[in-house]
């Protein structure tokens, strides 16, 4: 419901909960599977990481790290066999790419970019886990749950009033912006708007209450 209404940062954690679901619901209702749950949640994740980003060792990994936190002979071959099986339906069903364009040579001028970017990346870090803890401390003292729901769609609605881009995933709005760098040109009217959602979609994502979605 958040995906569909526009209040979700993008459909990366919706896939992964909504494929780890599916390896629960394997382990409750397979009685043979009942020994393999870990096993099975993890399946699930790779497969979801691997279709939606189409990288299927970023998948492995991921399941490994932060879902399993371990490792061992039955994790690692139901995890292959997993990232196997989603990377065949990505090489054969794949759509077009996100971002379409191809990797230039490697200039050694870009290394402060990358550098100011990681810096950046890591205060946006920062603050979508300060705005989620806040959000969720606000919305858990309304006690009535439809003021809790309603106040959380409408702030969510109104912003997305203003600023549009803000809808949905807003990858659109970036797959714009590179599109037009790569021809030498910005749409500055375009690319501020954008710019805000940064911030602003994180405050978006985390108005929702965690019942809600």
């Amino acid at each position: 419901m958040t995906v569909i209404f526009g209040g979700s940062t993008g459909i990366e954690v919706s896939t992964v909960v909504a494929t780890a679901t599916v390896g629960n619901q394997a382990y409750k209702r397979l009685h043979p599977a009942w020994a393999y749950k870990t096993e099975l949640i993890c399946a699930g994740v790779i497969a979801g990481v691997t279709l939606l980003f189409g990288s299927a060792l970023g998948g492995l990994l991921f399941a490994f790290e932060v879902i399993a936190r371990k490792y061992n002979k039955t994790l690692l071959i139901s995890g292959i066999s997993s990232m196997l099986v989603a990377s065949l339906f990505v090489h054969y069903m794949d759509d077009s790419p996100l971002f379409n364009f191809a990797a230039k040579q490697w200039h050694w001028q870009a290394v402060p970019f990358i550098v100011l970017l990681g810096l950046i990346a890591g205060l946006l870090a920062l603050y979508f886990t300060k705005i989620v803890i806040y959000a969720k401390s606000f919305f858990a003292g309304i006690k009535n749950n439809f003021i809790r729901v309603n106040l959380g769609a409408i702030t969510v609605g109104i912003l997305i009033f203003f600023l549009p881009a803000l809808y949905g995933d807003s990858y659109h709005g970036l797959g714009e912006i590179l599109e037009s760098s790569l021809h030498g040109s910005i749409n500055w009217l375009y690319f501020l708007p954008v710019t805000a959602i940064s911030p602003i979609k994180t405050a978006c994502s985390s108005t929702y209450p965690r019942g809600w979605w």
